[in-house]
């Protein structure tokens, strides 16, 4: 039996490759893509912040004006002294007393693109007392020395901390008083402390002050994907079956991030590969290999954010795949398309 084992591995290595590649599928790549976000600031040029109600120690106003410096590329801030000058100076008041639906005239604002309101409408953090049945396996040894397992339990008192932060945000355009964009947002936490050493959960609870951090963190980081496009890590399986040199030596340079090498080669290649393999719609030629080449290279021109070139190269692999379809071939032009969708929609908004 294993003489026969030590065999099939052998031809296995000799014309399929390694083992792990045989059972195992191609190898993976992890690909940075930058998706649209849900609305379209890419016109604003000058952003001011007006104070958020009910934002105790401007905590919510501070993370705002810092996921504006950090992730909002091209966009400047006007600090609340800038914007009380501009203010003042048009006699509309201090940035405290200023609200969307109290100013006259919006459009009077001059040397600001949009402003940012905010109210909290829910910021608590409760806890809960009661008390719970704690249950647990015990192992022990009956008269005749047999290790045996038995239930036990126990009561205990629980605390539950909870959390809740619900966040509006308006943005509005200066020139006419237009919603830019508007939504609640809600972020909740929940964590137990359970009194008892077999619960599993007698952990201390995090203090309020750390779950309100975390509360405004999470808050934070659906506010920057709702206003900011943003970057999103995908696993993605290469094809290994076109099977030469030229084609590993690609899928090498993808996994080393060199996407514009690997772009390179596979082009070079998929030359040679379309000489050599006739297909015919009628008769269905299809060529797993050079479908392979196909998909790979789209994996390259997708890692360049070469959309459109990516989605024809899926799709002809699609159109060359054996009866029996691969899945990623089809995974991939799915992809693709939908990023292409959403991307169109994302600029339609910013005209």
């Amino acid at each position: 039996m294993t003489t026969k084992l030590t065999a099939l591995l052998a031809m296995l290595i000799i014309f399929g490759g390694t083992s792990t590649y045989a059972f195992f599928g191609g190898p993976k790549i992890k690909l940075d893509v930058l998706m649209p976000s849900e609305i379209n600031l890419s016109s604003i040029n000058r952003v001011a912040i007006l104070p958020i109600k009910f934002d105790q120690n401007d905590r919510i106003f501070n993370k705002i004006a810092s996921t504006i410096h950090a992730v909002g590329e091209g966009m400047t801030l006007i600090e609340r002294e800038q914007l009380d000058r501009i203010l003042q100076e048009q006699n509309l008041g201090a940035s405290e007393l200023v609200d969307f639906e109290t100013i006259p005239d919006i459009g009077a604002i001059q040397g600001v693109d949009a402003l940012i309101y905010g109210t909290a409408t829910v910021f608590s953090i409760e806890d809960q007392s009661y008390k719970t049945t704690v249950k647990w396996q015990e192992s022990y040894k009956d008269q005749e020395g047999k290790k045996k397992k038995r239930e036990k339990k126990d009561e205990a008192r629980a605390t539950k901390r909870e959390g809740q932060l619900n966040l509006t945000v308006k943005i509005v355009r200066v020139s006419t008083g237009a919603i830019l964009g508007q939504k609640e947002f809600v972020a909740t936490v929940s964590q137990t402390h359970i009194d008892h050493e077999k619960s599993g959960k007698n952990k201390a609870l995090p203090s309020k002050q750390t779950i309100s951090e975390h509360l405004i963190s999470t808050m934070m980081a659906d506010l920057s994907k709702y206003m900011f496009p943003f970057r999103v890590h995908r696993e993605i399986e290469l094809d290994k079956k076109c099977g030469t040199d030229e084609c590993k030596e690609a899928m090498e340079m993808l996994k080393m991030e060199m996407y514009d090498m690997a772009d390179e080669i596979l082009t070079d290649f998929l030359e040679v590969a379309r000489s050599r393999t006739k297909i015919r719609k009628k008769k269905k030629n299809k060529d797993e290999g050079l479908a392979a080449i196909l998909y790979n290279l789209g994996v390259a021109k997708e890692a360049q954010n070469d959309r459109v070139a990516a989605k024809e190269l899926y799709k002809e692999a699609i159109k060359v795949t054996l009866k029996k379809k691969n899945k990623n071939h089809k995974k991939g032009y799915d992809r693709v398309r939908n990023h292409i969708e959403q991307w169109e929609v994302y600029n339609k908004m910013g005209q």
